[in-house]
């Protein structure tokens, strides 16, 4: 085979790899943050870590850790994002966190359940969690994560442990302080 074939055949193979890729995310990129009407932003934060876990598959732990990731906190929800900053670059959105509006219950069980409760039809999930969910982890002494067990006993026995997120950074007590003293 020729070098120039093979040369074609991998820069197709390249491209209809990321044209796919980016078609399983479209509907998570977005070209501003999808803040509701009357919602503030009470802090902005770039480049922070976050871990992600929807459903225990391996033996340690078995999530998804993302870096240079953007958390804004608002009066009402934790909106996580890469990409940005707003009017030079689209936003990917990772998930949000919503403290203010509980998650209704579904009637399916399992993955059914998961893709339902947590809305992944906007290509991301929408968790909602109480503040008795969140907690501050802490490193030497000093705050170092905001972890949400997210509720979902609609996951039932095959699921394991319901789905967890820890956002690293240094302001995980102002995230858990915004969060307890919303009223639900």
């Amino acid at each position: 085979m020729p070098g120039w074939l093979f040369a074609v055949i991998v820069v197709v193979f390249v491209v209809g790899g990321v044209l796919y890729v980016r078609s399983k995310q479209k509907g998570a990129i977005v070209e501003r943050l999808p803040f509701e009407e009357g919602e503030d932003v009470l802090l902005e934060e770039a480049g922070l870590k976050i871990y992600h876990r929807a459903r225990r598959t391996a033996v340690r732990g078995g999530g998804t850790v993302t870096y240079r990731v953007r958390a804004v906190l608002t009066d009402r929800r934790i909106l996580v994002a890469t990409g940005g900053p707003e009017g030079e670059h689209r936003f990917v959105i990772l998930m949000i966190l919503d403290y203010t509006n509980p998650a209704e219950p579904v009637p399916e069980g399992g993955f059914a359940a998961y893709k339902r409760k947590f809305h992944l039809e906007n290509g991301y999930p929408t968790y909602a969690f109480a503040a008795a969910d969140a907690s501050v982890e802490e490193d030497d002494g000093h705050a170092a994560a905001l972890r949400i067990a997210v509720p979902f006993p609609e996951g039932g026995s095959g699921w394991s442990d319901s789905p967890e997120v820890k956002l690293f950074t240094a302001q995980a007590e102002r995230y858990q302080q915004a969060v307890s003293a919303s009223d639900r």
